[in-house]
């Protein structure tokens, strides 16, 4: 039988211009390399012998003078240490004390001061101060307090709309 000769991918040889260029860029891509560190040092020298600071320390100060930078990076140290929060443990907690006759509308958590205040509706004062009593419960929440509540009048069950405030503590 014959042999098939089967090349479906043929090898193309590389030309030796290629390569030689290849070399190149890479030696003036090193050169170039090297040739912004020793100008960064020697900037950083002649900036000491005159007695002005350092290209780091500039690069601080500049982010520090701009108010427009200062605002932004104080709201994005803000956003890091809400994220920080244990938002598990507390959702947990509300969870937890949780009831079929009690419906959560809104938690709204206020990381800096470590607040919270949930609003919701109950079907009656029994499940309200029920659900209240829950969340005292010795565990994430302190100072748990009603802080507003009445009832619907046009709804016809008359469910009672509430506000609770409480506090929370973080327990890393």
């Amino acid at each position: 039988m014959k042999r098939l000769d089967l090349n479906i991918a043929e090898r193309r040889r590389v030309p030796l211009a290629v390569w030689l260029m290849l070399l190149v860029g890479g030696v003036l891509s090193v050169d170039a390399g090297l040739r912004v560190v020793s100008l960064g040092d020697e900037l950083d020298r002649a900036n000491m012998r005159s007695g002005t600071r350092p290209r780091s320390a500039m690069v601080v100060s500049a982010s520090t003078a701009d108010p427009a930078l200062a605002k932004d990076l104080r709201a994005a140290e803000q956003v890091v240490q809400r994220l920080a929060l244990p938002w598990d443990d507390l959702f947990r907690t509300v969870e937890t004390a949780a009831s079929d006759r009690v419906a959560l509308l809104a938690i709204e958590p206020d990381a800096q001061k470590k607040e919270l205040a949930i609003s919701g509706e109950a079907l009656d004062y029994l499940a309200l101060l029920t659900y209240v009593a829950r969340l005292s419960e010795p565990g994430q929440l302190t100072d748990v307090h009603l802080v507003r509540h009445e009832t619907k009048p046009d709804d016809p069950r008359h469910p009672l709309t509430f506000t609770i405030a409480a506090n929370w503590r973080a327990q890393r």
